[in-house]
């Protein structure tokens, strides 16, 4: 029998940024499963454009993300104007050096691919809760 949805906190819309169509789609569903709205995005100016028309309570982006603007770059424009705001980036070998700025920032998860559905829904509830003052 399959696992019940675990419920997200109460209207938490994610951004999610990532460029590899197979991903991304299985993202969303795990994401939409688990109860979270989603919107989806390939790249960093698309996710720009998201994060400044506002609604977004969480960004779950990729690191290696295809165009001008990685993971990191996107993270700390987001930084720099909604501080506070929990960030999950994902990535392979790129995720091994991550600036020290980001590390060191709170709200900013680092979550090393490849990882499983549960562990995703961790690090989520985890920068939620961080950040939200929430208990997951």
């Amino acid at each position: 029998m399959p696992e019940a949805p675990h419920p997200a906190l109460p209207r938490t819309c994610v951004l999610l940024v990532e460029d590899e169509p197979q991903l991304s789609c299985t993202l969303k569903r795990t994401l939409a499963f688990h109860g979270y709205a989603v919107e989806s995005v390939e790249n960093g100016a698309a996710a720009q454009a998201a994060l400044a028309s506002g609604g977004i309570d969480l960004l779950l982006t990729d690191i290696a993300l295809a165009g001008s603007s990685d993971g990191f770059q996107l993270a700390f424009w987001a930084r720099d104007r909604l501080p506070g705001l929990p960030m999950v980036l994902i990535g392979g070998v790129a995720l091994s050096a991550p600036p020290q700025s980001l590390l060191d920032d709170a709200a900013v998860w680092m979550l090393p691919k490849p990882f499983s559905a549960i562990e995703l829904m961790a690090i989520l509830n985890r920068a939620l809760s961080a950040t939200h003052g929430a208990s997951a």
